[in-house]
């Protein structure tokens, strides 16, 4: 039997077979699968005991939020609950984490919002913390400057065992070793600090000896932050090998490193050494004392005879009752080092007079012991004293105005003294070649102190100088505060410069009041080609002494925010 192949169907397989319908078996296990991959996990539900504390942030599962400090921690839903819990443990608002045992009640003293200025006592809930008590005992070991030793005395631990039994007294290692800590916190917190602020600071060394010939240096910074509060901290305290210039400067380099202070200087270094203003002083009259040495010299030797021993003491004090000298203080003898405490020794001595010219004729071994010295003093030589006192007094004032930290106003203090004494007159002009103080106000009144001061040519070329430095600081802030214009408040384009006084209260009217004149006669219009020149010709704010420069610039910081931020960096350098 012949069969015709054409007529039988053809069999395909593989990609090739796709005419042929799918069974239902395999349409279904596709959707199957299909819905497999398209199908989402159901989410957990939140059933730890953390989420009592915390909530999902709204705008991101994957953070929590504690729903008593509102910190935001991540917290992944695939992971766990372990961030939250630690958390919850140390929250400080957390209600189950306060101290729920009862406390005592203790006053505390609160400013009255009346106007008599009376305080009122509050009762405030107080418990025992033995940490904190711990800390306050090495804070107070720090402040006044007490040994370690201190916490084993018996009169402290008497004290403090009244004042409170529970307080366990440490031992002087554990004390000594809380003050390490805390110098080492502070320290971390003022690096930080300047990381973060990156603030420019003035700095001092203070360098010394001790009696084991071991030299010290003290790295203090100084610096104005930016709500015009003035600070002094110190860097480091350390022991040198020595005092050149070049071990000083590698230590400053080495302290300044381990502080986080870059060593950014303005104009390229040009101002970058100050001279300190105390020292300068104390050598400027120690070379006008010079012309009247042996005045001081017979003057400090018999105040030297009386302190001597108690008998000569005893005596010098019974001619000080037979001339009714009433003073509670007695002689005091000086260093010769120190021109202050020469000043102090002449003024308690110049009261005494009398009595050391009684004491001469009733002490023949006062009179011989002197004699074979420099001699007894006479009156030209007690004159001489008494004339220097006015003018040294104003001197001891500038060095303790000029020695503080936090005051600016040291530079308004110049007297005119007027006397007929030669020998003083001498000695004036041997200071004033080399010294003169100059004040604290602007262009105007620092060119009429040069001009005071200097002959015409010196006094220009001091003034120019004076000014270029001062429009060369200004044109580099600019540059790093980044203002291109500024505008004041108040603006015009004439401006007369004026100074108001008060003559009864200021120390420094004679020279204010010629300065004055001097404007009233050459006054005419300033023109304002910059902000600087504006701020120039300005009118000066009243001589006031009660007069606050840190909280006039807080103010006035919008005004000249480049002379602002000079203002910052220069009156933050000691004198």
């Amino acid at each position: 039997m012949e069969v015709d192949v054409d007529s039988l169907p053809t069999q395909q397989c593989g990609s090739s077979n796709a005419n042929v319908n799918p069974s239902p078996i395999t349409e279904n296990a596709k959707k199957v699968d299909e819905g497999k991959k398209t199908k989402k996990r159901k989410q957990k539900a939140d059933t730890s005991e953390a989420w009592q504390h915390f909530t999902r942030d709204p705008n991101d599962a994957d953070y929590s939020i504690c729903k008593h400090c509102t910190r935001r921690l991540h917290c992944p839903i695939m992971n766990g609950t372990k961030s939250m819990q630690n958390h919850t443990t140390r929250c400080t608002k957390n209600p189950d984490n306060i101290d729920k045992k009862q406390k005592l009640l203790m006053f505390q003293n609160q400013a009255s919002i009346q106007d008599n200025g009376e305080s009122i006592s509050t009762f405030v809930p107080w418990k025992f913390n033995q940490a904190k008590c711990r800390y306050l005992c090495a804070r107070m070991i720090i402040i006044e400057e007490l040994p370690f030793k201190v916490v084993k005395h018996e009169g402290f631990r008497d004290l403090v065992t009244m004042l409170q039994p529970q307080f366990q007294i440490p031992s002087r290692t554990t004390i000594t070793n809380d003050c390490l800590e805390i110098y080492k916190s502070e320290a971390e917190k003022l690096k930080k600090y300047f990381a973060k602020t990156r603030q420019r600071v003035s700095l001092t060394t203070d360098l010394w000896t001790s009696r084991q010939n071991l030299s010290y240096m003290c790295l203090t910074a100084h610096f104005i932050d930016k709500y015009w509060t003035i600070y002094k901290r110190i860097i480091n305290f350390c022991p040198v090998s020595g005092h050149s210039g070049e071990i000083i400067g590698k230590y400053v380099e080495k302290n300044l490193l381990d502080s986080g202070i870059d060593k950014h200087s303005v104009l390229d270094s040009q101002h970058l050494h100050m001279r300190c203003c105390a020292h300068i002083l104390s050598l400027v009259v120690k070379e006008g004392l010079n012309v009247v040495d042996t005045s001081i010299s017979r003057i400090r030797l018999v105040v030297k005879y009386v302190r001597s021993s108690p008998a000569r003491l005893q005596r010098f004090m019974g001619c000080v009752e037979k001339m009714k000298i009433e003073s509670k203080s007695l002689v005091s003898l000086d260093v010769e080092t120190r021109w202050n405490s020469t000043y102090l020794m002449l003024e308690s001595a110049i009261k005494f007079q009398d009595a050391f010219d009684l004491l001469e004729g009733q002490d023949s071994k006062y009179r011989s012991e002197l004699l074979s010295l420099k001699g007894l003093p006479n009156e030209e030589d007690w004159e001489h004293v008494r004339c220097m006192l006015p003018f040294l007094r104003g001197f001891y004032t500038y060095t303790l105005r000029i020695s503080g930290s936090f005051l600016w106003n040291w530079g308004n203090d110049k007297k005119k003294i007027i006397t007929s004494d030669d020998g003083f007159k001498k000695m004036v002009a041997k200071m004033k070649e080399k010294y003169d103080i100059n004040p604290r106000y602007k262009l105007g009144y620092v060119s009429f102190i040069i001009s005071q001061t200097y002959d015409e040519e010196k006094a220009k070329n001091l003034c120019g100088h004076v000014e270029k430095v001062l429009r060369d600081l200004y044109a580099h802030y600019s540059h790093e505060v980044g203002v291109i214009n500024e505008n004041p408040t108040s603006c015009s384009e004439n401006v007369e410069e004026e100074i108001v006084i008060d003559v009864d209260d200021d120390p420094t009217s004679f020279l204010n009041n010629q300065y004055k004149i001097l404007l009233e006669e050459n006054s005419s219009s300033i023109v304002a080609k910059c902000v600087l020149d504006w701020y120039l010709g300005e009118q000066c704010e009243s001589l006031d002494n009660k007069f606050d420069l840190l909280t006039w610039w807080k103010k006035n910081q919008a005004r000249f925010p480049i002379i602002a931020a000079i203002a910052r960096d220069v009156l933050a350098i000691p004198a």
